[in-house]
């Protein structure tokens, strides 16, 4: 009965899908509005990938066109009318809405700009977004990273269902669809699991390495049709106990999220194979309601996320807003899927291809239009709120020390420097102390947060030492181990440069009893890929780039300490400012009309992330003689609010005025 059950689902529509559909868009969306009741909510994206390669090769299988480009033609033709009218209308009402509650926000301008043409996710890739940060629930686009992975799959797909012959139903053309198929996945497959402890971000964000979780939904889809033995085996387990098993799945920390793509993927196969008449889920996944859901599926998740992250810039998402919250998703939803989505894929456009090509490409232009002239002439023009202090954004070149001689146009080095530049900078960027009658020098030396220091230096200036200064943006010291690859190669090279000749430098210039004051952005450079604006710099003895990081704070004490041992023999000591605070969230974070709740708990998530950083480095370098860790959390004690923040801070990372006075006359009692 099962077996007759199973060879009849083969030519009937599986309403059921949209119930897993529901399911999958629910731990999505509860995952969206918080993390710690549904840790993996997001594997809900990753069923989604399952089902649509069943069901895109469900659809392809009908189809017998023997005219590749007519094929081609019906092929794109369904797949944007499928996706673009609900995105084109959902980029178009979001983009205006999040002008009026955030300013200067190029980011999600570009990715709502790439999204429309099916790139987002290379985008996010390429300014190194880390899909689980907590930075991107701000930008209202992000999560068209997953339709970008999807429609880079549909351009591949109908060439592979094509050329092998898959759309004649013949007996070689499925087997040669299953072969290119279980080659191409499994290619994917092995590269998700190689790549993805040392570029997590690539392997998240890009086709290539997903392909392999929608190409699972394809071949499930050619076993069922052959009436395959293992359909009928699977068949024979119980949908409750699987479902079961993904959700906890779901309830597994982040840490685990390579295992809990992997085995959410075949358990979603197994999923799909046993569900079958009679069987609880089955009556679950059909119940009119849950179908309904499934059906709005695709709109319930663009609209989710973009009112989610305008609610943060707003109102914030609390326990009393959350019903009008989930309201209001629900109802643009129905919205969207009523008005928009479902009419305009079942009807015809117009009556001739080049009318609905015109008609397409003018609903296309309007928000493209829109999106260019709120990156040009309307930057900022549409903010509602109160103009928002970023500091002055040349204060890297105007800031000085104890005299001229070391100043941020002359001292803090960049790409644009010339190797006579570069050779003259030891000489230059020293202040010799007449009332030193020690000959004792103190030297600073790290990236733009040792920059942030400089006009602080006249405290220790005043303390009767000599200064030198040298420092470089994006450019952590001591120089790693394995060497620093930046995104540009110039940089690159430039970067390693000035590391080694630096390190010469403090050797040879400096002797007993001098001192290295080393500030860097530990929470950027040594972060953890979780963290929002993490940068992964540094090579590993491997040649790889890691993201992990505690694999980068090991790469730098272990540089830290080959440098300590040299220090140590000369007698030269060394300071180590560890990880303040920081604030990257000035849009919501600053009270305003429409915002009178601020959300302070986000001082409190980057003091945790900057503390427990600061221990990992206390502890790895706790045997080290000669040295002191600066422990700006303990000594600095921020930030409660946004004004005590910006009494501290001059930006999002660096210190103010103010905020480096206070550090070093700290630092000053340890020297």
């Amino acid at each position: 009965m099962i077996f007759r059950e199973i060879r009849n689902e083969k030519s009937i529509y599986r309403n059921e899908l949209n119930g897993l559909r529901a399911f999958a868009i629910l731990a999505v969306i509860i995952n969206h509005f918080n993390k710690e009741i549904l840790p993996g909510g997001y594997l809900g994206v990753d069923i989604f990938f399952v089902i649509s390669g069943y069901v895109i090769t469900s659809s392809l299988s009908k189809k017998n066109i023997d005219n590749f480009w007519a094929f081609i033609y019906v092929f794109f033709k369904n797949r944007i009318k499928r996706l673009l009218p609900a995105l084109i209308t959902f980029i178009f009402i979001i983009t205006f809405l999040f002008s009026f509650f955030s300013p200067e926000d190029s980011i999600s301008l570009k990715t709502a700009f790439t999204s429309l043409f099916g790139f987002s996710n290379l985008y996010l890739f390429k300014i190194s977004t880390d899909y689980f940060a907590s930075s991107t629930e701000l930008n209202p686009f992000t999560h068209t990273w997953s339709l970008g992975v999807e429609e880079q799959f549909y351009i591949l797909f109908p060439l592979i269902i094509f050329l092998t012959g898959f759309r004649n139903g013949t007996r070689n053309g499925s087997k040669n669809f299953v072969l290119t198929l279980l080659l191409l996945g499994s290619a994917s497959l092995i590269s998700f699991l190689i790549f993805y402890e040392n570029n997590a971000s690539a392997v998240y964000f890009l086709m290539p390495f997903r392909f392999w979780e929608i190409a699972s939904g394809c071949l499930l889809f050619t076993f069922i049709q052959r009436g395959s033995n293992i359909r009928y085996e699977l068949s024979m387990i119980s949908p409750t106990w699987v479902l079961i098993l993904i959700i906890l799945l779901m309830n597994l920390p982040q840490q685990f999220v390579v295992i809990e793509i992997l085995f959410t993927v075949i358990l979603t196969l197994i999923l799909i194979s046993c569900l079958r008449k009679g069987t609880f889920i089955y009556k679950i996944f059909t119940n009119q309601k849950i179908v309904y859901i499934g059906l709005i599926s695709y709109s319930l998740y663009l609209w989710h996320w973009g009112i989610l992250s305008i609610s943060r810039l707003t109102i914030g998402i609390h326990w009393w807003s959350i019903p009008f919250q989930i309201g209001l998703i629900f109802y643009a939803a129905k919205f969207s899927y009523k008005f928009i989505e479902n009419p305009l894929r079942k009807n015809n456009w117009s009556n001739t291809k080049w009318e609905s090509l015109l008609k397409f490409i003018i609903s296309l232009l309007i928000p493209l239009l829109t999106l260019i002239g709120l990156e040009g002439p309307f930057r900022n023009k549409l903010y509602l709120g109160s103009k928002i202090n970023y500091g002055n954004p040349l204060w890297s070149n105007e800031i000085m020390s104890a005299s001229e001689r070391i100043n941020g146009r002359k001292c803090h080095m960049n790409s644009n420097f010339t190797q006579k530049e570069l050779k003259y900078l030891i000489d230059d960027c020293r202040i010799i102390n007449p009332k030193n009658s020690t000959g004792k020098t103190v030297a600073f030396i790290g990236d733009s947060h040792t920059l942030a220091l400089m006009e602080a230096q006249k405290k220790i200036f005043n303390a009767g030492y000599n200064l030198l200064h040298y420092s470089y943006g994006g450019c952590p010291f001591p120089y790693p181990l394995f060497g620093i690859k930046r995104k540009i190669a110039s940089k690159s090279k430039l970067c390693n440069q000035i590391l080694k000749n630096t390190n010469e430098t403090i050797f040879r210039e400096l002797k007993k009893d001098d001192i290295v004051i080393i500030s860097n952005y530990h929470l950027s450079y040594l972060g953890d890929h979780s963290l929002r604006e993490t940068r992964h710099f540094f090579y590993d003895e491997n040649g790889y780039i890691p993201t992990n990081g505690d694999e980068k704070i090991d790469i730098y004490t272990n540089s830290l300490k080959e440098f300590s041992k040299k220090a140590q023999q000369k007698g030269i000591k060394i300071i180590l400012i560890g990880a303040g605070t920081r604030n990257f969230y000035y849009k919501i974070t600053s009270a305003e009309w429409f915002r009178p709740f601020p959300p302070n708990y986000i001082f409190d998530e980057e003091r945790l992330h900057a503390r427990e950083l600061n221990e990992k480095l206390k502890n790895k370098l706790k045997d080290l003689k000669n040295f002191i860790f600066f422990d700006t959390l303990e000594e600095i004690p921020c930030c409660k609010n946004h004004t005590e923040y910006m009494l501290l801070y001059r930006d999002t990372n660096h210190l103010s005025k103010f905020g480096a006075n206070f550090l070093i006359d700290k630092l000053i009692q340890k020297l």
